[in-house]
This record gives structure tokens, C-alpha cells and sequence, in this order.
């Protein structure tokens, strides 16, 4: 749900004569009617969400190679094997600048594969599984691990805060995809204060600042982390495709 605000401008001008009536007008048989003419414009200040799945990480995952021998038998028909490939970022996003005050249309919605990242994410590993084809012909299937993070800069009363989603270890790296990127960000969240010792930054806490009529200058990040990934197959040997869709609305 996208909001716009709308700019309501009415101008008028009055000429003060001597008469103490002027400008008003007598009521005929008790009534008086006359109307005010609006314009204005509609203006979208929501502020623009970017996102990226890095280069560097669409590289180490096209021509993936892993050996025959490393597969282990599952059950006797399928194999597993582990591309061993970790702890990648999958994908990042943040917003280009800040909200000037927190309102609906602004909190993102990631799904991987067929799975929403919700805040079970944030707290573990979650994971998304899409077919593996062969020849155009679907051969097994290809399991991807995840984490996600989040990061959040605002203003409160005047007082500067900075804060991040449970993932420690990740979330920096959430703060960091938002200081780097954003364009004044050090001058905007100058001598930003850590809001960790005053609540426990949850994922649904962070969103519902996005949403709070009482923070302004608000910006967020988020960071999917790639943990690990394994395909299961039918044939062992060979080389093998999937697609791993991602997508991602404002909500």
C-alpha cells in the first residue's frame, strides 16, 4: 500500500474599502450561498527502497562445481551434495532517503523461492527449496539456507538512534549496506545514540517504526544472507540448473 499526501492550496486576496460591509453579501429570502473553489496536486514523497543481489555472489553461484564422491546417499534413489558455498549476501536493500516521518508503504515484503522471509528469519536459518533440471527435464531439487537482518536509523524527540535486528553478527552488515549507501547519512543521523539498551530490537519493532507517526527521518536496511546450500538429485553426475526467484513488495 503506497500513501501519498495531498497539498490542499487555497488563495484569496481582499481589498479593504471604507464600507464596513464590503465584500459580504445581503441573504436572499434568509439564505446565502456561494461556494470556494480547490486545486492542488498530489505528490508521492514516499521514500524510494533499492535492491540488489550482489555480482560477486551471482558469480560464485553460476558453474557451482562439486565432486562425485562427496555425495552422500540419502535413501538409496536420491544423493545429496553440498555446493559449499556460505555465508553470502543474497540479497541487500535500503532506502535512498529518509521517511521525514514514519507511515504506511514503506515496509517491504521479501519472499525467496515460494517462502516469505518473515520474522523467523530474522531469528534463525530458514530455507527455500526449487526444483534442479537436467536437459530441461527436472531431475531432483536444490535447498538454499538463509538468514535476515535489518538495520534502522531515526529521530525521536530530537534525539538521534541508530539500532539493528536481532542477528547481531549479521545485522552490522545491514548498518553498514545503510551508512554506505545512503547519500548524507552521516550528517543526517550525526552523533546517533544506540537504541540496544533501551529495547530489544525485533524485527516487528523495527517495522513498526516505519509505520509510527511519532519517529521522523527514518531509514532502514535489510540483509539476506546465503548460509549454505545442497541439491538432492536423481543423477550423479553432470551438470545441473536451478532458478532461485526472489521478489520483494512495499507494504
Amino acid at each position: 500500500m503506497k500513501k501519498t499526501l495531498m497539498a490542499i492550496m487555497i488563495s484569496s486576496s481582499m481589498t479593504f474599502i471604507s464600507s464596513a460591509n464590503a465584500n459580504f453579501s445581503d441573504m436572499s429570502n434568509n439564505l446565502f450561498t456561494s461556494n470556494v473553489e480547490l486545486s492542488g496536486v498530489i505528490i508521492d514523497q514516499n521514500p524510494t527502497w533499492v535492491w540488489r543481489i550482489p555480482d560477486t555472489t551471482r558469480q560464485k553461484l553460476t558453474g557451482a562445481k562439486t565432486l562425485r564422491s562427496t555425495g552422500t546417499d540419502k535413501d538409496g534413489i536420491l544423493a545429496n551434495f553440498d555446493i559449499g558455498i556460505y555465508d553470502l549476501p543474497l540479497l541487500e536493500g535500503f532506502m535512498t532517503v529518509p521517511a521525514t516521518i514514519g507511515q504506511l508503504g514503506l515496509v517491504p515484503s521479501i519472499t525467496i523461492g515460494e517462502t516469505m522471509v518473515d520474522s523467523r528469519c530474522y531469528e534463525q536459518e530458514c530455507f527455500s527449496d526449487v526444483a534442479v533440471f537436467r536437459g530441461g527435464k527436472r531431475d531432483g531439487w536444490l535447498r538454499v539456507k538463509y538468514t535476515a537482518s535489518a538495520a534502522l536509523a531515526a529521530k525521536k524527540e530530537g534525539v538521534v538512534y541508530e539500532t539493528q535486528s536481532d542477528l547481531a553478527a549479521q545485522s552490522i552488515n545491514a548498518a553498514s549496506i545503510l551508512s554506505l549507501n545512503q547519500e548524507n547519512y552521516s550528517e543526517v543521523y550525526k552523533g546517533a545514540r544506540s537504541l540496544d539498551t533501551v529495547v530489544a530490537p525485533t524485527i516487528q519493532w523495527l517495522d513498526d517504526v516505519l509505520n509510527s507517526t511519532s519517529w521522523e527521518e527514518i531509514s532502514q536496511s535489510r540483509l539476506i544472507t546465503l548460509k549454505s546450500s545442497y541439491i538432492r538429485v536423481f543423477d550423479i553426475q553432470g551438470p545441473w540448473k536451478a532458478t532461485l526467484p526472489i521478489s520483494v513488495s512495499i507494504q
